[in-house]
């Protein structure tokens, strides 16, 4: 039995290492094209780099989860949601992306990609909220950060008030269930519950469905342009929370084999 119980251990170590080590290989993958993009900015081989270069490097992989930068970057950043953000020519010509070709490119105007990062964590607490309530149709209310509390009150009969265990005890275990998958990755929900608010507050979410048929649909469901966006658009201080959201909503999204973003 003892043997048994410490192969399943050593499975679980395993699969945990294994994913601990993809999300690694795939974040020295966008430091790395980071540090390319940056250095043909300023002319620079990005094996020996200096100046510029150094200080991206290392403002973007640390201190990022120290709650004193998330709360200036908070009181700083503009709140964009009640109005399209003003662009101009010069602008839409910088933020375009050398790895979409022309359709693609039209899609990822300044204003739609800052849209873009905030629907993608729009779309993770979505995603959240379903795999722990998923009988519930009707998510109105809820989000990522009362999910104790809406458990609660969904297993709470609104006239007689008496309380179903066995239906709290399901919930309780499937939000837990999901935390510790998320967890793996470096998920928080005490911190990137409020995090993921923030961006949604500050960069908005896209105001209509794309068509199906467009271009631009087939971007929204691409990992790997969605990550160059997000590296491109958020600032180093953000960035490494900003690329744990995109990394946890493209494993959910592969747990359900259903399209990164649901309409």
């Amino acid at each position: 039995m003892d043997s048994e119980e410490s192969t399943v251990s050593l499975r679980q170590q395993n699969d945990q290492l294994r994913q601990e080590n993809e999300y690694l290989k795939l974040t020295l993958g966008l430091l790395r094209e980071n540090q390319t993009l940056r250095s043909k900015l300023y002319g620079t081989d990005p094996s020996t780099a200096h100046g510029p270069l150094e200080k991206v490097s290392a403002v973007t992989w640390e201190d990022t989860l120290d709650d004193g930068c998330f709360t200036i970057d908070l009181l700083k950043a503009p709140h964009r949601t009640s109005s399209p953000l003003e662009t101009t020519t010069a602008k839409k010509s910088a933020l375009k992306s050398p790895h979409l070709d022309n359709d693609q490119q039209e899609s990822y105007l300044p204003q739609v990609k800052e849209r873009l990062v905030g629907e993608i964590a729009f779309q993770l607490d979505r995603r959240i909220l379903g795999n722990v309530f998923q009988e519930q149709h009707r998510l109105y209310g809820f989000t990522v950060a009362n999910i104790p509390d809406k458990i609660t009150q969904v297993c709470t009969h609104p006239v007689s008030g008496k309380v179903d265990e066995s239906l709290r005890t399901r919930l309780t275990g499937q939000y837990h269930a999901l935390l510790e998958r998320l967890g793996r990755f470096g998920y928080n929900a005490g911190h990137h519950a409020s995090f993921a608010e923030f961006m949604v507050n500050t960069y908005g979410i896209l105001r209509q469905r794309p068509d199906p048929r467009s271009a631009q649909n087939s971007c929204y469901g691409n990992p790997a342009s969605l990550q160059r966006l997000v590296v491109n658009t958020v600032p180093s201080t953000l960035l490494k929370d900003a690329l744990l959201l995109h990394t946890c909503l493209c494993y959910l999204a592969e747990q359900d084999g259903k399209p990164l973003f649901l309409w």
